[in-house]
This record gives C-alpha cells, structure tokens and sequence, in this order.
C-alpha cells in the first residue's frame, strides 16, 4: 500500500519529512527527526572487473584516447601505466594501438585478460549509506521499540563493483508481540515491497539462528515482536528483474547480511539476556522480602533474643543489596 511503502520511506530516510495528502482529504506526517545528512558519494570510473562486454564496447567507441594504455588509464579506476600494460601484454594486443580498431573479439580478450591481471579493489567513497545513527533514529521514530541497534558493515568489493550492507533491529516496545517478525528491506534506500521470498536478504535472515541471540524461531524463521531492517548500498543493486523488488542471490552479498544481521543479534540478545536475569532476580527478591517480615520473630524466638522488627530490617537489607536486578 501506498501507506506502507511511505512508512517505510520514512525509516530509512529520517533526515526527510513525508507528507501525504489522501484523496479523501486526510493527511498523513512523517516528520524528519534528524538534520543530519548521509555523505555525498562520489562519481567514479567503472573498475574492469565486472564491467559488461557490451558497455566497453561503448566506451571504445566514443573515446578520445589515441592508444589502447591509454584508454584503460583514462576510462577505467584502478588502472595505472603498468597495470595497462600487463593487461595489453596478457592479452596479446599492442598497447600504442588505436582502441576504435579494437573488434569485440579483441575487446573481449581484453576484458578476460583485465580478469587474470590484479588489480586495486574499486573506491568506496562511491557508495552512500546511511550510517547506524540514522537508522536507528528511523526505526525508533516509526516503530518506537524498547531495545534498538544498528550495524554498518565496512564496504566491499563483489565483480568489481562496491557495496555496503547495512542492518538494524527493533524489539519490544510498541511492536506487535503475535506472528512473525516483520522485514524491512531496502536498496540505495529505497523499499523493497515485493517477492520477499525471492530476496537474498530473506534468505540472509533465514540463515541466522536466531535463537541463539533468545529469539524465538519457527523453523529458520524469527518470531515475536522484531523488525529486521537490511539495506545495500551499492553503485549496481543485482536485482532479480527488470521490476527491482528483490535482489539477487550472490554470495558475497548474503554473506555480508548474515554477518551484519549476526552482529546485531548478540547486541539484541545481550539486552533480552540480561532483561530475562533482572525478572528473575526481582522474582526472588520479592520472595524473599515477603519472607522476611515472618523471618524475623522467628529468629528471635529461636535465637531467644533479639528484636524481631531489627532482624526483619537486616534481612529485608541483605535482600536488597544481594537480589538487586539493577546490578546485573
């Protein structure tokens, strides 16, 4: 719904305010709750590992450049004088050669020899995530949970092409205890809605065994009162189609996830550890002061001394410096 996909706008975006205006007249506010801005990313080359043959092709035609060195110098990051001239000698092209004589056969030659070369990982400064300030500060403005926290993985390299996973969880609070958890997935910040179940960040979260970090599961499946929120930033989002509701399933990508899903879910369970030991130790303390008040005349008659009003105040003293839950 159109409600839905705002709401979700809002989460990863709380740097905006959303407005909508219905037909009927009702309006609905998301209100910005942080003036703080994401970094600007940078515009940078295509890196040769990964770039498509028919894009290159592309580029040779429309370039400037006078020599094959030269045009991979000039049209691709990473590359230096040396590196173009390993990648010309490993593919058997001469490098002073005019790159708008290049066939596609030369062209892909090219592009597998740039394959066995090594070269420098792409920038990073590219990629535009929303660091774990923000996201935490959307998911406690829409779904204001009792427990929140937010991992910003450290940007990689998949073919040639950078990307950033980026996490958060929400607990408790105002979120629903019944059912499932709920997803919240995104690219570049945008929602992905749709085809949860085709979407390398479904299959992420299935991986991870939640009930290790005191979340219940059904199968490989979270459940209770949880938001997972999963967002790639990346300069190529491998989606599944043409229509951009899912992404597709690579490795390095689901590996990324899973990592940043497992940080967040010691940090999560960490927090329900801790909050499940406090019930316990206010349980006992409560028992135990409510045996103190008859604790005391009986040890008064079976000492055969000793005020009773005394002994109760020294035991309900103990229990309150032994059994007090705000010292775990």
């Amino acid at each position: 719904s159109v409600r839905n996909y705002l709401k979700h706008t809002a989460i990863m975006n709380p740097y905006a305010r959303v407005v909508l205006r219905e037909p009927s007249g009702n309006k609905i506010e998301y209100p910005r709750v942080s003036k703080e801005l994401p970094e600007k990313p940078k515009e940078i080359k295509p890196h040769l590992h990964g770039v498509e043959l028919g894009v290159v092709m592309r580029m040779v035609e429309n370039s400037s450049a006078r020599t094959v060195s030269s045009f991979l110098q000039q049209e691709f990051t990473r590359v230096g004088r040396t590196s173009a001239q390993d990648i010309c000698e490993e593919a058997d092209i001469d490098d002073g050669r005019r790159p708008n004589t290049l066939n596609k056969d030369e062209i892909e030659e090219l592009l597998d020899a740039a394959e066995r070369v090594k070269l420098q990982s792409p920038p990073t400064d590219c990629l535009s995530p929303i660091g774990e300030d923000l996201v935490l500060k959307g998911l406690e403005k829409e779904l204001n949970p009792e427990f929140s926290t937010a991992i910003t993985r450290k940007p990689t390299v998949y073919n040639g092409k950078p990307f950033v996973v980026e996490c958060g969880l929400a607990w408790g609070g105002d979120i629903d205890e019944e059912g499932s958890f709920d997803e919240l997935r995104y690219a570049n910040k945008v929602p992905l809605l749709y085809k949860k179940s085709a979407c390398v960040t479904t299959k992420a979260i299935e991986e991870v065994s939640w009930n290790r970090y005191n979340i219940s599961q059904t199968g490989n499946r979270p459940q209770g009162e949880l938001y997972i929120l999963v967002h790639i930033a990346s300069v190529w989002v491998p989606f599944t189609s043409e229509g951009k509701e899912a992404i597709a399933n690579y490795d390095p990508i689901r590996k990324e996830m899973k990592l940043a899903l497992q940080e967040a879910g010691r940090k999560l369970g960490r927090y329900i550890g801790r909050k499940e030991k406090k019930e316990i130790q206010e349980k006992k303390r409560r028992q135990l002061t409510s045996y103190a008040e008859e604790m005391g005349p009986a040890i008064a008659e079976l000492a055969g001394k000793g005020d009773p009003d005394e002994i109760e105040n020294q035991i309900q003293k103990m229990v309150q410096e032994d059994y007090n839950p705000e010292q775990l």
